[in-house]
């Protein structure tokens, strides 16, 4: 996934007026990481580029437990040719709707 990078110098303008560019946006995005950081019971710092590489891909594909799964089997679906891999995910989803209500 690739993500178009911009600057913005923040002691000659708080958003730059030819693009739109400002901080803002990166600062909450970096509070939300550090927020999900603190709940972590067992934190590793030297992690950390590991920890924020499953937080942008979680964002971006597995908001739920169930969209996780879906995303993480339908690419290894692709990559091993799976036939009928949605019978699979179905099956599995359901289980981990089934041990999570436990």
């Amino acid at each position: 996934m690739a993500r178009k990078c911009h600057r913005a110098n923040t002691l000659t303008h708080f958003r730059v007026p030819a693009t739109g560019v400002h901080t803002n946006h990166i600062e909450s995005y970096w509070n939300s990481v550090k927020l999900r950081l603190k709940r972590m019971e067992d934190f590793h710092q030297h992690m950390l580029a590991s920890y924020s590489d499953e937080f942008m891909w979680r964002e971006s594909f597995g908001k739920t437990k169930e969209m996780a799964l879906q995303n993480i089997l339908a690419e290894v679906a692709a990559q091993f040719s799976v036939p009928h891999y949605e019978d699979y995910v179905e099956g599995l989803c359901s289980l981990l709707e089934h041990a999570s209500s436990e």
